[in-house]
């Protein structure tokens, strides 16, 4: 919570995620995706509210984005007044954050939706590959989604504090030179491209961000 309870800085930070949404899903399909979302309010509520009605992952998404964040918001609370008092207390605590993450969520779902089903999948497999899409690029606090070393112990833990981004950054990178046939000039092209989106275009963006806004 004193990381990253009310934290301005850390909530501008969170659609930048959607780079690697591309990594994942293809910046085609997140642009098809972002198309599909962005408008005026009412269109981007009404198909945010669809989404929450077909995937209840991310309907959830608020209180498992990451381990710390499931972690804190589902701790059983008081009973009484003050226990329900301090529930919406807390609730506040990751509101930025969460909101701001749904700018990477939400078309990266859609995206991965729609390429799911243009490759003839089923609505409902379609749903799940979304979901994974997600998952894969943004990180899950759910403990299926976590690596061994953030399971288990107190110590263990305490050494993997807010992982989980940097979890998922590796686990794209290892899939992007999993598939890059290094013999062939355009899988290369493909691979410096996929690095780029991971690494170099976050960075550029948040410098910019910090410079602007929180410095």
């Amino acid at each position: 919570i004193a990381a990253m309870g009310w934290n301005l800085g850390t909530a501008l930070l969170q659609p930048f995620g959607i780079t690697q949404g591309m990594v994942r899903v293809g910046p085609k399909w997140v642009m098809k995706g972002m198309n599909q979302w962005i408008g005026s309010a009412a269109r981007m509520q009404s198909v945010t509210d669809d989404m929450y009605a077909e995937s209840s992952f991310m309907r959830l998404r608020s209180q498992t984005m990451n381990r710390e964040i499931n972690e804190i918001r589902n701790k059983i609370g008081t009973a009484g007044f003050a226990g329900k008092a301090a529930l919406q207390f807390r609730e506040t605590f990751f509101y930025m954050i969460v909101k701001a993450q749904l700018i990477a969520d939400t078309p990266i779902w859609l995206g991965a939706k729609e390429k799911a089903l243009a490759s003839g999948f089923a609505p409902d497999v379609a749903i799940a590959h979304a979901d994974q899409a997600v998952i894969d690029s943004q990180g899950s606090g759910h403990i299926k989604d976590l690596a061994t070393v953030q399971r288990g112990s107190p110590m263990k833990k305490l050494f993997t504090n807010f992982m989980s981004y940097f979890q998922t950054t590796f686990n794209l990178t290892v899939d992007s030179f999993a598939r890059t046939k290094f013999t062939n000039p355009l899988d290369i092209g493909r691979l410096g491209v996929d690095l780029f989106l991971l690494y170099s275009l976050p960075i550029i963006l948040q410098h910019f961000v910090r410079e602007a806004w929180i410095k």
